[in-house]
Formats: C-alpha cells, sequence, structure tokens
C-alpha cells in the first residue's frame, strides 16, 4: 500500500529507495471500495504508480521456481513471454522422479511425466443462502483420492511423495474450511502441508500444488471472483514441480469459455488458462460422475478412465461433451485407483432450479456415497445428533487450531526479529556517520 510505504521514506538516514516486486500479483485488498473517496487511491501499490509514471525500472527474467510446463501457464499471458526457466528448473529431484514415475504407473496413456494436470470433476459450487463464499465438496473428495494414491506409490528407488510436498489452495474461505475439515483429519493424518487462501499464498511456494478454482456453479459463465488475473497468476505461479488444477470441463467447453470472455476483458486470462490446460494436445485428467454403478468399458468415465487427448481425433476439437473422450479412446478401464468407482462415482445430478437455498435434509448431501474419513465422522455420518462425535471432531478441530495458531506465533516472532535487526542495521549506519562526520571535523 502505498501510505505504508511513504512511512519509511520519512526517515532522514535515507539516501535512495528501491522497490522490490511484482505488480501483477496480489494488490493491496482495500474493503472500503466504493464508499471511501480514497479506495481508488489505496488499491494502487507505489511501485505500480512508479512504473506506470515512467521511473526507471528493471525486470528479472529468469525464473528459478516454476517447471517450464507450470511458467508456460502463465508466462505468455501475464508477462508477456519474457520469463525463462532457470537452470535449476529442469534438475530432477526427489519429489520430480517420484511425480513421473507415478505419472507413468497410474496414468501411462493419459499424462506420462506430465507437470500439469487439469482433474475435472463433474459437479457445481454450492453456496448457502446470505453468504457471499462458494464450497464443492465434490472436488475436495476427489483431491483425496489423488493425493492417497499418490502417498502410496513408491518409486523403484524407493522415493516417495509425502504431505510434506504438497500445499492446496482455494479461492473461497468456505473451500478452504472445507479442504481442512475433509483432509486434516484422515486415517494417515493431514494430507497436505499448507492449506492457503489465494491471499494467504502470495509468497509461498511447495514442491506440489493442488488450485481448487471451486467454481463453476449452476450458472456456468459466473466466474467473477476466481477469474481476477492477479489472482490466478499467484495461483498457478506457487508450484515448483507439478500443479494440479480441479475444475469441471463438462460445464466449461469452448462456447462456455467464449461466454466467459465476452462477459468481460479481466476474464480473458482465465479463458485462456482454461483452454490451455484442457485443449487438444495438452495433458489432463477427466473425471465424471455422469453414470452410476461400476464402470465398463462402455459407461468407463471415470477418474480411473483416464485418457490421452492427443489419441482424439482432431475433428473434436473443443468437445462439450467431454466424456466421449472416454468411450472413443479407451475400449477397457484402465484401473490405477481401484477403489474408485465405490467411492466417487455418482449418479448424474437431476436438473435443479436456479434457487440459492442450501439443500434439504431429505436431500443427502454429496458426501454421503463416500466412506467418512475417521470414526467420528462415521459415527456424525450415522447419527448427525450425535454428541460424543461432534465432540471429538472439535477437539481434533482445535488441536489443528493450536497448532496452526503457534505456527503464526513463530513466523510472528521472527517477523519481529528481522524488523528488529533492520533497525539496528539502520543505527549502526547512522552511528557510523556520526563518527565520520566527526572524524572530518
Amino acid at each position: 500500500m502505498e501510505g505504508e510505504s511513504m512511512i519509511s521514506m520519512t526517515m532522514e538516514s535515507m539516501r535512495a529507495i528501491v522497490l522490490i516486486g511484482d505488480p501483477l500479483q496480489l494488490p493491496p485488498t482495500v474493503l472500503s471500495d466504493g464508499a471511501n473517496e480514497g479506495s481508488e487511491f489505496l488499491k494502487r501499490s507505489l511501485l505500480s504508480r512508479l512504473i506506470e509514471a515512467g521511473y526507471p525500472q528493471e525486470t528479472l527474467v529468469t525464473n528459478y521456481r516454476n517447471h517450464p510446463q507450470i511458467l508456460e501457464l502463465f508466462n505468455k499471458a501475464i508477462y508477456s513471454g519474457k520469463l525463462a526457466s532457470g537452470s535449476n528448473v529442469n534438475h530432477l529431484d526427489r519429489v520430480g522422479r517420484t511425480w513421473d514415475a507415478w505419472t507413468r504407473h497410474a496414468m501411462p496413456t493419459v499424462a506420462p511425466g506430465s507437470r500439469r494436470l487439469f482433474l475435472s470433476v463433474d459437479s457445481v459450487a454450492f453456496r448457502p443462502a446470505n453468504e457471499t463464499s462458494w464450497s464443492n465438496m465434490a472436488q475436495v473428495q476427489a483431491v483425496q483420492i489423488l493425493l492417497e494414491n499418490l502417498y502410496n506409490f513408491q518409486s523403484t528407488k524407493g522415493e516417495q511423495i509425502g504431505p510434506s510436498d504438497v500445499m492446496i489452495i482455494s479461492p473461497y474461505t468456505a473451500q478452504r474450511n472445507l479442504v481442512a475439515a475433509t483432509l486434516a483429519e484422515t486415517e494417515r493424518g493431514c494430507l497436505y502441508r499448507d492449506n492457503l487462501t489465494v491471499d494467504a499464498a502470495q509468497g509461498q511456494e511447495a514442491p506440489i500444488v493442488v488450485v481448487l478454482l471451486t467454481k463453476p456453479s449452476e450458472v456456468a459463465e459466473e466466474v467473477r471472483f476466481i477469474a481476477d488475473q492477479h489472482r490466478l497468476n499467484v495461483a498457478l505461479s506457487r508450484a515448483q514441480k507439478a500443479i494440479v488444477v480441479v475444475g469441471n470441463a463438462r460445464l466449461w467447453p469452448e462456447n462456455v469459455i467464449q461466454n466467459i470472455e465476452r462477459r468481460s476483458k479481466h476474464n480473458k486470462f482465465f479463458a485462456g488458462t482454461l483452454r490451455l490446460l484442457t485443449a487438444k494436445g495438452n495433458r489432463h485428467i477427466v473425471h465424471s460422475q455422469q453414470q452410476a454403478g461400476p464402470a465398463t468399458s462402455s459407461n468407463a468415465t471415470s477418474i480411473s478412465n483416464m485418457m490421452d487427448v492427443d489419441s482424439v481425433s482432431g475433428s473434436l476439437g473443443h468437445d462439450p461433451s467431454i466424456r466421449t473422450f472416454a468411450q472413443s479412446v479407451v475400449s477397457t478401464p484402465l484401473n490405477p485407483f481401484p477403489d474408485l468407482q465405490s467411492r466417487v462415482q455418482l449418479p448424474r445430478p437431476a436438473a435443479r432450479s436456479r434457487s440459492r437455498s442450501p439443500p434439504t435434509l431429505t436431500k443427502p448431501p454429496i458426501r454421503s456415497r463416500t466412506p467418512p474419513a475417521t470414526a467420528a465422522h462415521t459415527e456424525l455420518y450415522r447419527n448427525p445428533g450425535s454428541i460424543v462425535a461432534r465432540r471429538q471432531l472439535l477437539a481434533a478441530r482445535m488441536r489443528r487450531h493450536r497448532a496452526e495458531m503457534e505456527a503464526a506465533e513463530s513466523r510472528a516472532a521472527v517477523a519481529r526479529d528481522e524488523e528488529e535487526m533492520v533497525r539496528l542495521e539502520f543505527e549502526g549506519e547512522e552511528e557510523m556517520a556520526r563518527l565520520e562526520l566527526r572524524t572530518k571535523r
């Protein structure tokens, strides 16, 4: 925020100022939009204003974080293709080697060695009445199964990927909370290292990042918040070795993507990213909940039937019925996730009205066909009024919150120490200046 930057410029010892940052990532957060005459001023950072005013700038163009396949997602659209991969990003470490081996093992005809995956989950986001935050339970369940399968894999060298390698990013607080409630207390423990909103993820990185787009809702063209190019740039640029983006390709075919793009010029980056992730020639996973019952060679369209878009006839183009890929490419079901049909595949949801009211108790939530992760979840699933189960889940949540609080306090302590170190350095420089002045006199 420009006002905060100006405070440091009032120091008498200041001789020069160097601003370091990326104006193409998240700007300052201003909540009083429209109600405050200075809100538009506050939204713009000092760095952005000086760049717009023509002050000299130097752009660092070597990217040392992202694998080239990940860098491609945002480099051209956001940075005009100026970024180049550093020499270190192609280095095969434990995570890179294990990820490549897992993709060759779990999806040999779909994405062997691909560092970016699009997980298409045939579901829609839900928002309670009088709320602004969206969530999507089916996406969380699909990610849980994907991560458990990934963690259970061991390469021929005995290497594995674990929860400490994974960051999960959600655009909405409700989705972030749903991830915490579902994936933090499983039989094998917490399934991630970090579970963050996009705002909290800025400045962070992880070997593997899962981005839960949460949307689409029942109106697929309404993307708004998740289409903000600054937020999307942050979300896509956190992954070092591999990224998984979760959405719904069936509800986002080419004609809908075009409608999204026409709605606002600010949606252009989001629309382009969807095309890049789901277009012919790119690797992606299709998970459909269209049919009920076990998969067969004729209806195999679940996540276990992953297909290579490169194998599909060019005449298909952006087929609005993504499920036809499986029927035209895969003759028999592939089963890298053997228990998936019984756990995630759901009947095709019936046509619903556009009412924003929450579902009634007579319509069980989408998680009703997925076995709960813990004994407490099981009891609460069978008996929603169980006091014991609710107390157990609350106790687990409190333990997790205490751990997060301790981590936050540690980060705050480090920040205070760094601030004190900077202050001491300034005092040391001022003392040296005074000594030099006395010497000259």
